[in-house]
């Protein structure tokens, strides 16, 4: 029996996720539908959810005629899915479930299918109850296989890893990330980057204004999210959308960064490291730093923080990981056993001087959190709670 996906044709699902799945079930058809999960409502964008909602039912339908379909597992917002395919797709018979990894900010955006879904699997607890009055869910965390962050997954892209970094953070810019690491460059704290870190101009034009999704937003969604929210968020969300410009924030272009400190200056890659290299990244780095908050600045407890895929990244390439706390975290790594975990940047400043000073205890919670991660959060750990919650037995356990 097959496994269809429909998913985004993203770095992390590439490199994470349909390899990890595919090993735990085998027989997975992959759809790829965009190269991101959020649709602009422009003419293309609705041309291609029509086409999806017709397609992918045609194909479901072809494979279990072929091979059977024992799932039909999406990762996809109602932005580019209408509630028709997910009719069709049931009354085939197939099981069919959502998997989201942004429930805590986009939950409401799988809510027009949602009654149609046999589950929607959250890799997150927060504003899961939200969800829960629409569909049934289920608690299923993200997941990395060891195996797609090995060596040997290199490619003829592959840039050169031949040095011990000290401390270094994969990722792209934020102005949260941006106040962090501009004061461990002041403190001295030799740093390496990997990603797009040239920040946009201060009152940079926005794209043109998205008259047709706030309109559905305004429509389908308004209502459910001050229910749920109250006011705060959907306010916070319509000036977002409506700003002319991008909120001021700092320069951290590669030339600023190196101006903060010059005696310190980090290593920097101006694009994304390729994703056959992110576990030698990681292996090479005495500290790999993580961060659980997307918005505002650190420390403020209105700011909600999260588990993201890193968090089990980075144990899986065996690499050691400090990162901010995060709430259900601790169900899921031990700190001071399999990871460590920093609140305020003081205390960030700290530990990394002190995990610098004392590598035998890096590498002993690397080596824990590598098996931890290893025995407990592989995707086909994922895959057998959701296979076994939707009655499907997987021919591979």
């Amino acid at each position: 029996m097959a496994i269809v996906t429909l998913v985004p044709d993203v770095p992390y699902i590439r490199q994470n996720f349909l390899p990890g799945i595919t090993r735990a079930c085998h027989d997975v058809r992959p759809v790829f539908y965009s190269d991101r999960m959020s649709s602009s409502w422009s003419r293309e964008d609705l041309a291609l959810r029509r086409h999806l909602t017709e397609s992918l039912p045609r194909y479901v339908e072809k494979v279990h005629r072929e091979a059977g379909v024992s799932l039909c597992l999406l990762v996809v917002y109602d932005d580019f899915l209408l509630p028709d395919a997910l009719i069709r797709l049931r009354n085939m018979g197939v099981k069919v479930a959502n998997y989201t990894t942004d429930t805590p900010t986009q939950w409401y955006r799988l809510i027009e299918g949602a009654k149609y879904y046999d589950v929607i699997a959250s890799a997150h607890l927060a504003k899961l109850e939200l969800l829960a009055a629409y569909c049934p869910t289920l608690y299923l965390p993200m997941a990395a296989d060891p195996k797609d962050f090995r060596a040997n997954n290199r490619n003829a892209n592959s840039i050169e890893i031949s040095e011990k970094y000290l401390v270094s953070f994969v990722g792209g810019y934020s102005p949260t990330r941006e106040q962090v690491l501009v004061e461990l460059i002041r403190a001295g704290i030799p740093l390496s980057l990997f990603g797009r870190w040239r920040a946009p101009e201060a009152g940079q034009k926005r794209l043109p204004f998205p008259f047709r999704r706030v309109a559905h937003d305004v429509q389908s969604y308004l209502l459910p999210r001050w229910r749920a929210e109250g006011f705060g968020p959907v306010v916070a969300a319509l000036r977002r959308l409506t700003s002319k410009h991008l909120p001021k924030v700092g320069r951290f272009a590669m030339k600023a960064l190196g101006e903060v400190c010059t005696e310190a200056r980090p290593t920097f890659q101006s694009s994304p490291v390729p994703s056959s290299d992110i576990g030698d990244v990681f292996r090479h780095s005495l500290i790999n730093l993580g961060f659980s908050q997307s918005e505002g600045h650190v420390g403020d407890p209105k700011q909600p923080c999260w588990i993201r895929g890193r968090d089990f990244e980075v144990p899986a390439s065996g690499g050691f990981y400090l990162v901010q706390e995060a709430p259900e975290r601790d169900a899921l790594f031990k700190e001071g056993e399999h990871v460590e975990t920093w609140s305020s940047v003081a205390e960030l400043i700290e530990k990394i001087r002190y995990y610098l000073n004392h590598q035998e205890d890096s590498r002993r919670i690397a080596r824990a959190g590598h098996l931890h991660a290893a025995a407990n959060h592989m995707w086909r750990h994922r895959m057998d709670i959701l296979l076994s919650y939707l009655g499907i037995s997987n021919e591979l356990a």
